[in-house]
């Protein structure tokens, strides 16, 4: 199995995305906090599946430069609409950005 490396922007990618379960969803705070913790374990548990199985995810297109010689991989369900972005380097597995999927390219700062 691989090392699993988080890029910067991976991690701030992932902690925006629990931020917003926490204070932009209007649900009860317990009900945000669970849904927060699922997205989390999906998230780790996808990541932990490709870093066994590297060669799964798609490689990138090539009319979207900024993704060259990176793959891509939904998260598991029920958060399939996010993408994990890596690209491995010898034995690691770099966890470069994690998207909503029609956010098409990695460079976008939204």
């Amino acid at each position: 199995m691989l090392q699993i490396l988080r890029t910067e922007v991976f991690v701030a990618d992932f902690d925006r995305q629990i931020d917003w379960y926490l204070t932009e969803t209007n649900l009860d705070d317990i009900f945000a906090a669970e849904l927060a913790q699922r997205f989390a374990t999906a998230v780790e548990d996808t990541l932990e599946f490709l870093a066994r199985t590297p060669g799964v995810g798609r490689p990138r297109a090539a009319r979207f430069s900024d993704l060259k010689g990176y793959r891509g991989f939904n998260v598991f369900k029920p958060f399939g609409r996010f993408r994990i972005y890596y690209r491995v380097v010898g034995q690691d597995l770099h966890a470069e950005r994690l998207l909503e999927g029609h956010r098409l390219a990695a460079s976008d700062n939204r």
